[in-house]
Parts: C-alpha cells; structure tokens; sequence
C-alpha cells in the first residue's frame, strides 16, 4: 500500500472511530399522565428540594397514578417530541406528568426539554460515578415551543456513562407541547471536534431495547437519592 492508500484509510479510520464514539444510546422514553390538581409551586420555600420532590410524587402523583379513574396513562414512546395529556387522551387541564429517560452516553452530550408545567416541577439527572443531580422549578415553565426560550431547561452529561432522567411536572391550564433534543459536545463527535464546537441538535428518540415503565423508575429514583443524601449528612455530622 502506498503513502496516499494509507493516508486515506487512515483519515477514513479517524472518522470512522470518532464518529462511532459519539452519540446517546436512548434505551427507553417512559411517560405517565394523571389527573391532579396537586400544586408543587405552593408547597413552602423552607422545604428542602429533596422533601418537596418527594412529597410531589407521593401526595400529588401517586394517589392519582394508583386510581383507574384518574390515570391517564402510563407508556412507552419512540420519542420525546410533542409529547402532551392529550397524548393520553387527556383535557388540557389539571394534570401531572412523570417523565422518564434512560441510556448511555459515548461521550459528553448537552440536552435541552421543552416543557409545560404550569404548576412548576422537579428534574433529577443521575450519571454513572457521580452525585444525582435534582433541580426543583418552582415558578411556571414553558417553552412556548421556542428552543432559544428562557424556560428551556438544560443539562449536561459531561462523561460517558449510563444516565437516568427524571421529571415530574404539574398543569393546571392549559396543555402544551413537551419536547426534547440532544446533541454531542465534545472532541469525541467528528463534525465537533473538526469546527472545535458542539454537534447538531437531535430530537431525543428511542434507539435500543426498552427498559420498565416510569412510575417505578421514578420511585426508585427519588427515594435512592433522598436516602442517598440523608447518609451523606449523617455522616458529616
């Protein structure tokens, strides 16, 4: 083989192996929609995140997702894209919604949701080696299905690793339009790593075999963390 060959298997290598690096393999895209008149935006500002997030989920989801009358639904999606109550049949009315988003990633990844919660909500990111991430919006979130939106919440996966995503969210009027994209960050990605910047935006879809549903995955979720959390301060003490 000749310089030039080798050049050129060599350059087709290179794209080959960074390309494959980069990327989100999405095993599952879960979602439950109940009906509720819960408002996590009145519980008290004294309460830490953790409590609040907690008490969300068993005061104001969980009866509800446990009642026939009053769970919309709980499915599995190919993708994070115009997801809504009406998707399960619902009004556009007082309702809550759990959301949950497993995977890996191949490499620093950036995503983004659009959401609609009226009534605010909680999002709990857990990385593989590092400390679940949980963030409560305690003000009305909404996107107006503008990417460039304040209300666009974003989060980084800064290493390779499995993820968990978690977010519980609540509406009182009116049902909007609930999307999420993602896109690679780092060296890892050839177009990025030529231009020095990150890649092109993804809508978040499902890409490999699915996972349990999300009611039982956010249960697992939220208590690992607060008791998680609670051995750490006591520890320090």
């Amino acid at each position: 083989m000749n310089l030039r060959s080798k050049l050129v298997s060599g350059i087709g290598a290179l794209i080959l192996a960074t390309s494959a690096q980069a990327g989100l393999i999405v095993r599952s895209i879960d979602m439950a929609v109940v009906d509720t008149k819960f408002d996590s935006t009145s519980l008290p500002g004294w309460m830490s995140d953790e409590s609040a997030a907690l008490l969300s989920y068993l005061v104001g989801f969980l009866p509800a997702y446990n009642n026939p009358d009053t769970l919309l639904c709980d499915i599995s999606v190919d993708a994070f894209d115009g997801l809504s109550a009406g998707t399960c049949g619902g009004g556009s009315q007082n309702h809550g919604t759990l959301y949950t988003v497993s995977g890996t990633a191949t490499g620093p990844v950036e995503l983004e949701f659009g959401l609609d919660w009226g009534r605010g909500g909680f999002t709990l990111l857990a990385l593989d080696g590092m400390a679940p991430q949980l963030e409560r919006h305690n003000s009305d979130i909404w996107w107006n299905r503008d990417w460039n939106h304040s209300d666009v919440l974003d989060f980084l996966i800064p290493q390779s690793g499995d993820f968990l995503f978690l977010g519980l969210g609540f509406e009182g009027c009116c049902d909007g339009i609930n999307s999420a994209r993602w896109r690679p960050v780092g060296g890892n990605n050839y177009s990025a790593s030529l231009v020095g910047g990150p890649g092109q935006w993804q809508t978040l879809a499902v890409n490999n075999v699915p996972e349990p549903g999300a009611a039982y995955l956010l249960a697992i979720g939220l208590a690992g963390f607060v008791v998680t959390r609670r051995r750490r301060v006591g520890a320090a003490q």
